[in-house]
């Protein structure tokens, strides 16, 4: 047991899409719409962090799951705003990934905010969703706990069906440039439709997200959650004029995990945050200026 699941004893979950490890803070349960429900046995007041697994019947290739999944966010959660989508469960740095994990925050009510975390995999028979809920300021103790879990989730489907399907272009959109460089399948970000992230102080609360999460200082004296919301603002829009003073949002996908980066190279912060234009091979950058 890693010091991130946070208890002593694992519990293991044996269901028809995939086979996960749980630590036994957390409780199975049953739901007519799920594979299988994990809810925290501690009922903290106000939300009851929890895991659900589902699948659907689909040979659709993993782009093609992703993209469904993240527009799916908006339609079960209207006004739901999405924050990234990373690859995941790679074997290695040169290995194909075998999933996307997706975050993504929605308004529940009133005073509640919902941070949510779904991996999703391919297998060539199902589409198989992990979504991980909890609240902003349960983050720092769950979201470590959540990816373990994920980490340790293995479809039932044989490997080499999963691979294929991570490795196969389906009806979604390609990125080519970026799927040449990397040498397997990445979703092109720009066809979902806009997302507009708030982004001011006064709508704070997926900056409070932000600095619950990454801690609750700020290198230039600017409150954390308010340049968080800023950043915010730039994603899914490369290529559209900043709202601030009208530049052209530019974006790069940087590190192992390609993660997709917006920024405003005349507004974003120059105190480290801001990434570097791409030079040389290291990221393969789109809405470039025409």
């Amino acid at each position: 047991m890693t010091d991130a699941a946070g208890a002593a004893d694992v519990s293991v979950a044996r269901t028809p899409p995939a086979v996960l490890e749980y630590p036994s803070t957390f409780e199975a349960t049953q739901h007519p719409e799920a594979d299988l429900v994990l809810r925290h046995r501690s009922r903290p007041a106000g939300f009851r962090p929890n895991l659900v697994l589902t699948s659907v019947e689909t040979p659709a290739s993993l782009t093609d799951a992703s993209m469904v999944a993240m527009r799916a966010a908006t339609v079960q959660h209207p006004g739901a705003q999405l924050i990234s989508c990373d690859t995941w469960d790679a074997a290695d740095a040169e290995s194909t990934p075998r999933a996307r994990r997706i975050r993504f925050a929605y308004h529940a009510d009133d005073r509640l905010d919902v941070l949510v975390s779904k991996w999703v995999w391919a297998t060539g028979h199902h589409h198989v969703h992990l979504s991980a809920s909890c609240l902003p300021s349960q983050a720092g103790e769950f979201e470590p706990v959540f990816a373990w879990v994920a980490a340790r989730l293995r479809p039932t489907a044989p490997p080499a069906d999963v691979l294929r399907a991570a490795e196969s272009v389906g009806e979604a959109a390609i990125e080519g440039t970026l799927t040449e460089t990397v040498g397997f399948p990445l979703e092109d970000l720009r066809q979902l439709d806009p997302v507009r992230f708030r982004s001011r102080g006064e709508s704070y609360d997926l900056g409070v997200l932000a600095a619950t999460v990454r801690g609750n200082s700020s290198r230039d004296g600017r409150p954390l959650a308010v340049r968080e919301v800023e950043l915010l603002a730039y994603f899914g829009r490369a290529g559209e004029p900043c709202s601030a003073c009208g530049r052209r949002i530019e974006s790069a996908h940087l590190g192992r995990d390609r993660r997709a980066t917006y920024w405003c190279p005349r507004c974003q912060p120059a105190d480290g945050r801001a990434p570097a234009a791409p030079a040389g091979g290291g990221a393969a950058r789109t809405g470039e200026p025409g």
